[in-house]
């Protein structure tokens, strides 16, 4: 059994990143906050970012895939 709607795609890819460059935790971008972190070894924020990252990933995946399902859907009309 695989899991298809977390295979990535470029949107997904594109989403993802901005995602994590945005400053949407304390005024920090999440990248920021993950090497800082594991520089810190503050092990409690780096659960917190790894389920901020797998929030934005999902996040990330669910609006491609719905940009790419209304695209097809209007294409084929």
């Amino acid at each position: 059994m695989t899991l298809v709607f977390l295979k990535p795609n470029w949107l997904t890819i594109v989403l993802f990143s901005i995602l994590l460059m945005l400053p949407v935790i304390d005024g920090y971008p999440a990248l920021v906050l993950i090497f800082s972190y594991l520089w810190l070894g503050e092990l409690y924020g780096l659960l917190l970012i790894l389920g901020f990252t797998i929030l934005a990933y999902i996040v990330a995946s669910g609006i491609s895939r719905l940009t790419i399902f209304i695209t097809n859907k209007l294409l084929n009309k």
